[in-house]
């Protein structure tokens, strides 16, 4: 199944080759640089209240309970 949301992905983008690309023709240390600048960017694109906003729809996350002490 996360095969077929995979392939969706990629016919989606029309990035037939990136798999490819990102498994067999770069070192682990060239996809980690391409992962870590991905990610990068990614939250160079967050707002405080974009991530508050996921962080409150995200169904796995919840508050941690503050015990007084």
């Amino acid at each position: 199944m996360k095969k077929d949301i995979g392939d969706h992905i990629i016919s989606k983008l029309d990035l037939q080759d990136i798999v490819k690309v990102l498994s067999d023709e770069l070192s682990g240390s060239e996809l980690n640089t391409v992962l870590l600048d991905v990610f990068n960017k990614r939250v160079g694109q967050e707002t405080p209240s974009s991530l508050l906003s996921k962080y409150e729809g995200n169904k796995l996350v919840k508050p941690a309970l503050l015990q007084d002490f």
